[in-house]
């Protein structure tokens, strides 16, 4: 069960990606020490809805991914209304994860893959 009142570290915005769907911008995603509460917040309102906190089941970026971040691309945060469809949440996986990555491995970087 998540407990946004534990997460008060702020993360960068990259680390807010998925947070800021919608046409959303100034989303911040907050963590607790552990890693597992989240919190979104929105000039220090809590968000609700697509942009949702939900609890970190994974801590590292492999268990973050198969624990967290499949189950959300398949069902949303589950927050009243989260109104995100699956092809618009992969679209967010893809155009913050998947699109930088590839871009960022060009010819230009002599074809090396700089993700991770």
């Amino acid at each position: 069960m998540n407990r946004p009142e534990l997460a008060n570290i702020p993360q960068s915005p990259d680390r807010s990606a998925f947070h800021q769907m919608g046409g959303e911008t100034d989303n911040v995603k907050y963590l607790s020490a552990d890693g597992h509460h989240e919190s979104v917040r929105r000039n220090g309102e809590e968000v609700t809805g697509e942009n949702a906190a939900t609890y970190n089941y994974g801590t590292n970026p492999v268990s973050h991914t198969v624990l967290d971040i499949v189950p959300w691309v398949a069902v949303g945060t589950q927050s009243p209304g989260d109104k995100s469809t699956v092809l618009s949440r992969l679209k967010a996986v893809v155009t913050t994860v998947v699109k930088p990555c590839v871009q960022d491995s060009g010819a230009d970087m002599g074809g090396r893959a700089v993700c991770q």
